[in-house]
């Protein structure tokens, strides 16, 4: 499963390091039922299409603009099995109304079970940027 994480540069640096990253803290309750780091799906059936892989990691920070890091991110794949499909509550980017999106979450995660294959350089909803790593 392909999937983007937005973090700040401190977490990559750490992943790049081959650091295992560790959090059990639960998040509020009213607004997800994930605990520790969150993903969003990027759905692709051809992870060697930068446009279309910069479209969907632009589709998720537009829920997750203003919430998340906007210093950097990555674009991993994982196996489903590392993950527990969660839900959050967001701002429909598209209304005034909140709506339920689902993501993925675990409370641990590392380069050796997370391959990346992006990198967002330029975190932005008008000019993102992603480079091939």
């Amino acid at each position: 499963m392909y999937l983007v994480r937005f973090m700040s540069n401190e977490e990559k640096e750490a992943f790049f390091n081959g650091e295992e990253l560790v959090n059990w803290e639960p998040h509020p309750e009213y607004y997800t039922d994930s605990e520790g780091f969150c993903f969003m799906k990027v759905n692709t059936s051809n992870i060697d299409s930068e446009s279309e892989i910069l479209s969907e990691v632009k589709r998720s920070y537009e829920y997750l603009d203003g919430i998340v890091s906007n210093e950097t991110g990555l674009v991993l794949e994982a196996d489903v099995s590392l993950l527990t499909e969660s839900t959050g509550r967001y701002a429909d980017p598209y209304s005034s109304n909140s709506i339920w999106v689902t993501e993925y979450c675990c409370n641990e995660y590392d380069s050796y079970d997370f391959t990346p294959h992006y990198e967002i350089t330029k975190v932005d909803d008008e000019d993102m940027q992603i480079r091939r790593i």
